[in-house]
């Protein structure tokens, strides 16, 4: 009888440690990543790759598709749009350095809530690669243009839709940061 129970015991350990590996994938945002990631290649599908690693090749053609997507794209995908390019943020070339800066440029200007919640959540690494590729942009616009940096707080402040003054003020040193700040 204890040959018995020893041999169920082995049995039930056994099966319970068996190495079928699954992997998780979200959907509390309401998509599916695990059949996106099953389904055919999108930009959707390389967002979702890249940011779980699963394949973390970078792709031109994936590259200006994101950055066009990142302010006419979907709403629920913006975020993923927005973390894939800071993950490109290092790794873009010279001809496609100045798509970058003027597609978070753009998000920024017209969705700066949603631009600094997603930047607060980022490491320190792609949060400062942004930063950095947004103040190319700003320092150079600014030199060009016949704006100031209080008329692009102006606009930002627009599209700042329920802000609180604490976000306004947010946003105002964020600008104030990145008209200033000196890459080495």
């Amino acid at each position: 009888m204890k040959f018995l129970n020893f041999l169920i015991v082995i049995i039930f350990f056994s099966s319970s440690c068996k190495s079928n590996v699954e992997e998780i994938y979200s959907n509390i945002d309401g998509l599916d990543h695990g059949e996106i990631l099953k389904g055919p290649e999108s930009v959707e599908k390389h967002c979702l790759k890249l940011i779980y690693k699963i394949d973390t090749t970078f792709s031109d053609k994936y590259f200006k598709i994101l950055v066009d997507k990142l302010i006419s794209g979907p709403k629920i995908w913006r975020p993923y749009y927005f973390n894939t390019l800071s993950l490109y943020c290092d790794n873009v070339n010279d001809e496609n350095k100045n798509l970058l800066e003027v597609s978070i440029f753009n998000y920024f200007i017209h969705n700066p809530k949603e631009y600094l919640e997603h930047i607060k959540k980022m490491n320190f690494k792609n949060s400062d690669c942004i930063l950095q590729n947004i103040a190319n942009y700003i320092q150079q616009y600014l030199k060009e243009s016949n704006i100031t940096i209080i008329s692009m707080k102006n606009v930002a402040r627009k599209y700042c839709e329920n802000c609180s003054n604490e976000e306004t003020e947010t946003l105002y040193q964020y600008l104030d940061l990145a008209s200033k700040y000196q890459s080495e």
